[in-house]
């Protein structure tokens, strides 16, 4: 892989990695733009159909790592997606499904 796409792509990451916390700090208890249509319209919004799996929102630092964990397998997952591709295309035989035996 080139190395200028290696280097912008650790450049991203890195900017996403400052600029999520400052945006979270200024954004956390102003609530998203659901909460601020339904309280326009005159709805309550308290009730919640399902509460999340950490309870949305209710601890900043739980949340602030499960989008951390979620970046992080999200990045795994392309990576290992990338590397499988790289080797089925290089045809070293490492592909996924070899063809079968023709008679």
């Amino acid at each position: 892989m080139n190395r200028r796409y290696l280097k912008a792509a650790a450049l991203l990451v890195v900017l996403f990695a400052i600029f999520i916390p400052v945006y979270y700090a200024f954004s956390y208890g102003k609530g998203d733009g659901l909460e601020k249509t339904v309280s326009e319209g005159g709805g309550t919004g308290d009730e919640s159909a399902w509460p999340g799996l950490l309870g949305y929102g209710d601890n900043p630092v739980a949340t602030f790592a499960a989008g951390i964990l979620g970046l992080g397998l999200a990045l795994a997952a392309a990576y290992g997606v990338l590397r499988v591709t790289r080797a089925w295309r290089s045809g070293d035989g490492r592909k996924p499904h070899p063809d079968p035996p023709r008679p």
